[in-house]
């Protein structure tokens, strides 16, 4: 096979990194993310940004934004005189603002006690925009709940490691394996997989990608674990590569998982990132499951453990 043709197979296998991409950084994060930082261009967007915050960070931002909006009315409350809200007597600014806070916040809440209520022009001007800013607020804040309920997790646990295990009499393959961290049902679950590494071509370095050759690249059912297998032969790009060349040529390799998700009845995505330094020579996995007479326990805590399985030489 000539450069011309090695070329427009591995253009058709390239993932969408580019044959350009020369930094020997790792081009997924083990999490799956892609390990790009943009510049030159900012763009802030508080939606992406809410909907993928934990849980805690986004109930605190609700919280301060709750405060600071009727902390904003309470100020201007206070500012055309609390004598225009029935209830409150003007004492000091400071105890006049907490009482107008709490004003504002029956209003902007719309629970509206009956103890204090606007009297003056000003008072009842501020509360209708202070009503109307809480009916948006409460909207936005149920469209985003909605959105972080309603958004899937892929539910699928990598292995922290991939191993290098004997296989057959004279082979040896890698191996990685993975598992439904949830109790739902995922079906039709595929397995794509890739290498990719630094060459020189023609005097030049340009990155390679190869599409490793899986045993099995689908299953039907995703009830326990499954073990995925590259058999590394004549062919792999890892074939009679020593862990310290494949460190060298900055080889890396990309798991994509996807599968049907009956729970969300939608597709579900997931990948994940090894490079030399995660792969284990001379190991195999040990069993993380066990079948009882009522079930089959699948032990999650027990997937990155393996057991020593000398590779022959």
């Amino acid at each position: 096979m000539d450069h011309l043709e090695k070329d427009e197979q591995e253009m058709k296998t390239d993932p969408g990194f580019g044959t350009k991409s020369l930094s020997r950084a790792r081009i997924l994060t083990p999490s799956g993310n892609y390990n790009v930082v943009r510049k030159g261009m900012r763009y802030y967007d508080a939606y992406l940004f809410l909907v993928r915050v934990t849980w805690l960070k986004f109930l605190l931002i609700l919280f301060i934004g709750f405060l600071a909006f009727n902390s904003i009315f309470a100020v201007l409350y206070t500012l055309v005189g609390v004598d225009q809200l029935h209830g409150i007597q003007r004492v000091s600014f400071g105890r006049d603002f907490l009482h107008a806070l709490y004003f504002s916040i029956q209003t902007f809440t719309t629970v509206g006690y009956g103890a204090m209520h606007p009297t003056g022009t000003g008072a009842n001007l501020i509360s209708i925009v202070n009503a109307f800013t809480g009916l948006m607020g409460f909207a936005l804040a149920t469209g985003l709940l909605f959105a972080r309920f309603s958004r899937p997790g892929h539910s699928v646990l990598f292995s922290d490691l991939g191993i290098i295990a004997p296989w057959g009499k004279n082979k040896t393959a890698f191996m990685f394996r993975i598992a439904n961290l949830h109790n739902n049902k995922v079906i039709d679950v595929e397995a794509d997989v890739l290498g990719t590494w630094l060459e020189k071509v023609q005097g030049k370095l340009a990155r390679r990608f190869a599409r490793l050759d899986l045993t099995v690249d689908k299953i039907t059912m995703f009830p326990v674990n499954w073990t995925i297998v590259h058999v590394i032969e004549e062919g792999s790009p890892m074939y009679r590569k020593s862990p310290g060349e494949l460190d060298q040529i900055g080889f890396e390799i990309i798991a994509h998982i996807k599968g049907y998700d009956e729970t969300y009845a939608q597709m579900i995505h997931a990948s994940h990132s090894y490079k030399s330094a995660d792969l284990k020579w001379g190991k195999k996995f040990s069993l993380m499951y066990e079948g009882h007479q009522d079930a089959v326990e699948l032990y999650l805590d027990q997937i990155n453990d393996v057991v020593d399985a000398p590779l022959k030489t």
